[in-house]
């Protein structure tokens, strides 16, 4: 009866907890800025520890714990975070264009966009990027080696093109030149030439009466707009942008160094310094708990490079 009242005064006193997706999760009545957490010991309730650390000397910049189990919003408030510490130190504009990294829990289009809006050149890999293979990107499901550029498949001007059209990450839907959405009807297309594309749809509604219809239905007796996108190549698509990115030869390259640069860091931390629970509640304490960590970690490293790297970044 005990615990009975104590969940009802919880849930008087509290308001339901939103997850990133906008809908209700579950709460906890001992912590609940705190999530459910899956680890190499099972599902633990905690926070989500973040770190951006810097490739030269492994100095943390910014740190900082979220009570969510996944990373994909949580480049924002990272770069933000680094980006304020960067200027107190009297850095102007100290992330633009600088190479950042981080794993696939990062790869979002929330977090893609942060990235942008900071002006960070990111290197964010899918969850799929090490089943595609840079040797092979001219194979099959690509592009045909006879028909590298697409000539064969562009449409003429006299018609909107695929170029025309543009994709809403958010939502996955094509947007046509009048501003209408196209779902996707077929994601194993064929086209005549042998591309493997996307093919979407436009509803009958809206093309029925548009004032762009004589510009994208080449036949006056067609119902409704298709569009066939090649994969990979989805216009104004910001996750495609950054697949074709890493696959790169410089894109693999770069990501590659973030194994070496920011998990020593976290080893140091959890294993060396036995820093490897937090011992207090609520995201506020537990936050500088966490920043206290971290401060170990870069007091360690003044120590052993000495004043030479404090001048340097002064």
């Amino acid at each position: 009866r005990q615990k009975a009242d104590r969940i009802e005064k919880f849930l008087a006193e509290n308001k339901p907890k939103i997850g990133s997706s906008g809908k209700e999760i579950q709460s906890n009545v001992t912590d609940n800025e705190s999530a459910k957490l899956t680890t190499s010991h099972g599902v633990i309730q905690g926070y989500n520890a973040n770190a951006i650390v810097d490739e030269k000397h492994q100095i943390i910049v910014h740190a900082e714990v979220f009570g969510q189990s996944g990373d994909s919003a949580n480049m924002g408030p990272m770069l933000e975070g680094a980006k304020k510490k960067l200027e107190a130190i009297g850095w102007k504009e100290p992330l633009k264009d600088k190479e950042v990294s981080a794993d696939t829990g990062y790869y979002s289009v929330k977090n893609l966009e942060a990235c942008k809006e900071k002006g960070v050149d990111a290197y964010v890999p899918d969850p799929q990027f090490r089943k595609r293979d840079i040797r092979f990107a001219d194979a099959g499901r690509h592009r045909r080696s006879v028909d590298k550029h697409h000539e064969r498949y562009k449409s003429k001007k006299r018609w909107f093109s695929v170029e025309d059209f543009k994709l809403d990450d958010h939502s996955g839907k094509l947007i046509c030149p009048a501003g209408k959405s196209l779902y996707v009807k077929n994601r194993n297309f064929i086209t005549p030439n042998g591309y493997k594309a996307i093919a979407y749809q436009a509803p009958k509604s809206a093309c029925c009466d548009c004032r762009l219809r004589s510009k994208c239905l080449r036949n006056p007796n067609t119902v409704s707009r298709q569009v066939h996108v090649i994969y990979g190549k989805r216009p104004g698509s910001i996750t495609d942008e950054m697949k074709q990115k890493i696959d790169t030869e410089r894109g693999r390259r770069i990501y590659s160094k973030r194994l070496g640069i920011v998990e020593p860091v976290f080893g140091n931390i959890r294993a060396c310094k036995g820093m490897d629970r937090f011992t207090l509640r609520g995201k506020i304490k537990v936050n500088i708990q966490w920043m206290l960590y971290c401060l170990v970690h870069n007091i360690e490293k003044i120590m052993n490079f000495g004043k030479t790297y404090a001048v340097s970044t002064a």
